[in-house]
């Protein structure tokens, strides 16, 4: 419980790093081999951990942003689809 206390406080910056190193996958193999990239589950992480950085600051931030960040949300996994 001590532990699972003192990691919370660092939430956001292990799903920073999880999806900067998903993301850094993705990219490297896009550029070797596009179709092995598009499948993998590790090399789309970074999307679901871009909706859960989005929803941990909106948490510690509160209710009043929820304007903004539901449509950055939106807008992020259009164009990442694209």
């Amino acid at each position: 419980m001590l532990l699972a206390s003192r990691w919370m406080g660092h939430l956001w910056l292990i799903l920073v790093v999880i999806a900067g190193l998903s993301f850094a996958l993705a990219v490297y193999l896009a550029l070797t081999t596009a179709g092995v990239s598009f499948y993998l589950f590790p090399t789309r992480i970074w999307e679901l951990m871009a909706g859960a950085i989005l929803a941990v600051l909106e948490y510690r931030r509160g209710q009043g942003r929820a304007v903004i960040c539901c449509p950055a949300s939106v807008f992020c996994s259009c164009w990442c689809r694209s």
